[in-house]
């Protein structure tokens, strides 16, 4: 902003500033040189002040305060380093709430798919339990057995997890380092609040998803035992799952019937929450629903595949329960993929649109380092 000066380049340095980082420029001058190009003679923006010997950081700030210009203000070390983080966790809170719903979301996925594993298990294991039963065991006893077993199961599941998200933090920092991203010096922080949330979040979902195929283990007969046919359930508890999956779906599609007139911001988060227990009442009629859609596919099932697409739909309705435990987690995962794809593209496309009608100049000027441009310039 002014005439062109030459200057003497005395050496380079590197820095960790995120600015530099991200495509800036940083130009270090003397005490005197920065002083008549950006303030004045004699003027400091900042000035940092240790403590000597004994003294505390409150007794230097109360001794400081008093010698300062009415226009500045002074603050301990560690103030300013809290005050800096906070800043950050502020600036990092929106892609925190995306991680977190994310892992909600797979966490929602793995109900289904442990639910799923210890219902075969149990299915498998029919005649071991009713022998259980026959030989003296309670019903308590059974279920707590399997509840037990999910709780190793998550136990261990945790324990590998948790060490592959480790790993994974790790290879993901050495790989942004790689591509050219630069990430402050300092050790992969491990707090203990992550430890036993890690730890108690994998056995509590683990046991609650099996919390059900355990019930259904405890109602097994000791009769069972001579059998080798597994017990289908029954006609009423089929009743009544379609019964609250039809009204859990009606009240997801009057949500989003009811959010889509609304219109606003209200209106989008009541669309949202019929949607999410529209997919709710979905999964859980999906026994109900797979009897009509193997209906429908049987036919191209058995040109296809003959024999073996005839016994493929036969089984599929044989139990719908477990049809519908098995395409649960598969409809899940396509909910999702589908749902991010859109959501991409839509945001896409209006980050275009926007693009498109807001900026009508042939070129675009804009500061390296994102920083603003000066208006006089």
């Amino acid at each position: 902003n002014g005439p062109v000066k030459e200057y003497t380049l005395s050496g380079i340095f590197t820095t960790e500033d995120g600015a530099v980082n991200a495509g800036g420029s940083l130009v270090l001058f003397d005490t005197a040189t920065a002083q008549q190009l950006y303030l004045k003679p004699g003027v400091f923006q900042s000035a940092t002040v240790s403590a000597a010997g004994s003294v505390s950081d409150q007794k230097l700030l109360s001794e400081i305060k008093p010698l300062l210009p009415k226009d500045a203000s002074a603050q301990t070390g560690k103030a300013l380093a809290d005050q800096q983080a906070k800043d950050i966790e502020s600036g990092m809170s929106g892609l925190n709430g995306m991680l977190l719903a994310f892992a909600g979301i797979a966490l929602f996925v793995g109900i289904f798919l442990i639910a799923n594993t210890f219902s075969m298990l149990i299915a498998q294991r029919t005649r071991e339990l009713a022998l259980m039963r026959a030989i003296g065991a309670t019903r308590r006893q059974v279920k707590r057995s399997v509840l037990l077993e999910a709780a190793v199961v998550g136990t261990l599941a945790s324990v590998i997890g948790f060490a592959l998200g480790l790993g994974l933090a790790t290879g993901l920092r050495s790989a942004m380092g790689l591509l050219g991203g630069k990430i402050p010096a300092g050790p992969l922080v491990v707090s203990p609040t992550a430890v036993v949330s890690a730890f108690a979040v994998g056995i509590l979902i683990t046991v609650l998803a099996a919390w059900l195929p355990a019930r259904r283990a405890a109602k097994i007969a000791p009769v069972a035992a001579m059998s080798s046919v597994h017990a289908t359930a029954s006609t009423k508890s089929l009743v009544l799952r379609n019964s609250i999956g039809g009204v859990i779906a009606l009240i997801g599609a009057a949500g989003i019937v009811g959010g889509a007139g609304a219109g606003g911001s209200s209106g989008r988060q009541l669309v949202a929450g019929g949607a999410f227990f529209a997919l709710i009442g979905v999964i859980i009629l999906i026994p109900l629903l797979s009897r009509p859609v193997i209906a429908l596919v049987r036919p191209l099932l058995e040109k296809v595949f003959g024999v073996s697409g005839k016994l493929a739909s036969q089984n599929a309705v044989r139990n719908p329960r477990r049809t519908g435990a098995t395409a649960s987690a598969l409809a899940i995962g396509l909910t999702l993929v589908t749902g991010i794809s859109v959501l991409g593209v839509t945001l896409g496309q209006a980050i275009d649109k926007m693009t498109t009608d807001n900026i009508k100049a042939d070129y675009l000027i804009s500061m390296a380092n994102g920083g603003p441009l000066d208006q006089s310039a």
